[in-house]
């Protein structure tokens, strides 16, 4: 999404002659489309950084506790068909159905 885009988006939820107030969470990642979108609009947003989210903040807890977790592993597939390739989900080529021409 392009600065563009995103006034679009935002503009839409004010159609008709409504007002009303966009909020939108920026990462520093985000803060050169923050300042597209600043010239594109012609207006400084007012910016507010809330507790527990200054750069460089560690993780709320909550978010350490998944981030710690071990991955689950998957396992592999199994199928319940007889010659039924177990990897791939094909016949195995000793098993493969062959069609029987008849003579008419």
């Amino acid at each position: 999404m392009d600065a563009e885009d995103y006034v679009h988006r935002v503009g839409r939820t004010g159609r008709a002659g409504n007002s009303g107030h966009a909020i939108s969470f920026v990462c520093p990642q985000d803060q050169l489309m923050l300042t597209e979108i600043e010239s594109l609009i012609g207006l400084q947003l007012k910016k507010t950084t809330l507790a527990g989210y200054e750069v460089g903040a560690p993780l709320p807890e909550r978010y350490r506790e998944l981030m710690l977790k071990p991955e689950k592993t998957k396992k592999p597939f199994k199928s319940k068909r007889k010659g039924v390739d177990k990897q791939v989900g094909r016949r195995h080529a000793s098993q493969s159905r062959r069609s029987k021409k008849t003579a008419k």
